[in-house]
């Protein structure tokens, strides 16, 4: 009973995040922006207490099942946090407009990959597997894996849009 409540306060943040960001795509206002980096921030949260709760059930598991089960979760909380980097530091220059238009495809290329991974997350987290062993597929380890490293190049090219192609407006 003690884990059905913990699986739906962080399946909840998850969906929260994903909710905000799906509301505030597309554009580029103060506030939407604003809800945007709020829902990463859920996200983030809700990931942070999936990582705990994976933690703490991996006693007597190999290290490369703890690698592929929590290394993740712990790159996408990487990503997260470098996007909200960015989406900060470069916020007046995305809500005064002053971004190519190569940035919202590129956010919205991220987004899509983002929903991708989370679907992933959570079939794995449901497999029959991960309810006894509480470790994640090895498959599904290594293709969230891959699609974070095409998660980071989006990244790092938004980062580098946002740096070199600024416009006047």
């Amino acid at each position: 009973m003690t884990i059905n409540w913990y699986s739906n306060i962080y399946n909840s943040l998850i969906v929260v995040g994903i909710i905000i960001i799906i509301c505030t795509m597309g554009s580029s206002s103060a506030s939407s922006l604003t809800g945007t980096i709020t829902g990463y921030s859920f996200i983030i949260t809700g990931t942070l207490l999936l990582m705990g709760y994976l933690m703490n059930n991996m006693k007597g598991l190999s290290i490369i099942s703890q690698l592929i089960t929590v290394g993740p979760f712990v790159v996408l909380i990487g990503i997260l946090v470098y996007m909200i980097y960015l989406l900060s530091f470069y916020f007046n220059q995305i809500t005064n407009g002053n971004v190519s238009n190569g940035y919202y495809s590129f956010m919205n290329i991220f987004v899509v990959l983002l929903m991708v991974q989370m679907f992933i997350f959570y079939n794995g987290t449901r497999d029959k597997s991960f309810i006894e062993t509480g470790a994640i597929g090895k498959v599904t380890g290594l293709v969230l894996y891959f699609l974070e490293i095409i998660n980071i190049i989006v990244v790092i090219t938004l980062g580098i849009i946002l740096k070199y192609f600024s416009t006047d407006g």
